[in-house]
């Protein structure tokens, strides 16, 4: 089974701004669970700037706006992909290779050079969180890896599985690392100092090309 957003799940749109974030707060914890259940995205016909909270009020917006809770956006970051796209179909990588942008009016990633910003972060005062398992010391040797990497500026223990070294790719600069070698495929949130999608991209590049052996 799969999950889906149409227009029916669009419609009505709320009524104001704060009312289509409560209910994205909903949607989002609602997401979480099915993730549990073994769902892993939500297959839309619809690009982001089409789908529309409020008035004037898009997901897009939602997911650039510094209002909403940034636990919530970076969950739901990536979660919304074409129908036609299986994630563990090589495709899927393919989507991920060649979308480097998400349509803005104001603003296109595409037209602009591309410049890396380094950390400030010095390597040893980069925070790592792990979850205490079985994974842990495998993680950990990642992490004192790519912590010397001058775009790296967090890493977290997520949840696993998934059958290539980068998983996912953030617009908000999350990177999700598969240890996909391991028996239970142990995963990392790595968060870099991309500012778009696009360079994020560039960024899980440098990554896998350097410590995916």
């Amino acid at each position: 089974m799969k999950l889906f957003l149409n227009e029916l799940s669009l419609c009505p749109v709320a009524d104001s701004k704060n009312s289509a974030i409560e209910r994205m707060a909903v949607f989002a914890k609602t997401v979480s669970v099915a993730r549990q259940k073994g769902f892993r995205n939500i297959q839309c016909d619809y690009s982001v700037n089409a789908i529309l909270l409020a008035q004037q009020y898009s997901l897009f917006d939602w997911l650039n706006d510094y209002s909403v809770s940034r636990e919530y956006r970076d969950f739901m970051y990536g979660v919304i992909i074409p129908p036609y796209i299986d994630e563990e179909d090589s495709e899927f990588e393919k989507y991920m290779d060649a979308v480097i942008t998400f349509e803005n009016s104001e603003y296109n990633d595409s037209i602009r050079e591309l410049i890396l910003v380094e950390t400030t972060l010095n390597p040893e005062d980069k925070i790592i969180r792990l979850a205490d398992h079985h994974g842990k010391s495998e993680l950990q040797e990642l992490c004192a890896q790519i912590k010397y990497n001058p775009y790296v500026e967090e890493m977290y223990s997520t949840d696993w599985g998934g059958n290539r070294f980068i998983r996912k790719i953030f617009m908000n600069g999350i990177v999700e690392i598969v240890l996909y070698k391991t028996q239970r495929k142990y995963a990392l949130k790595v968060k870099t100092t991309g500012r778009n999608l696009r360079e994020t991209q560039k960024i899980a590049k440098i990554l896998e090309e350097k410590f995916n052996h």
